[in-house]
């Protein structure tokens, strides 16, 4: 059986993805119409959470 939860945290850490904040699926589509969110951002629904850009991660720890 699969654990959608510990692929899609397999995904994150190997896209290198910045966490930006826990949410519903409703808030995230209503968030990005209005453009709260960088390009590229995509919303995990099995953790119901928001991670940024492919890369994002290894930007934020360079600053």
């Amino acid at each position: 059986m699969i654990d959608h939860k510990e692929r899609q945290l397999q995904e994150v850490r190997k896209d290198r993805r910045a966490f930006i904040e826990a949410t519903s699926l409703e808030q995230f589509n209503t968030n990005t119409k209005r453009k709260q969110y960088p390009a590229g951002s995509v919303f995990k629904w099995a953790l119901s959470e928001v991670y940024g850009p492919i890369g994002s991660a290894s930007r934020k720890e360079g600053q």
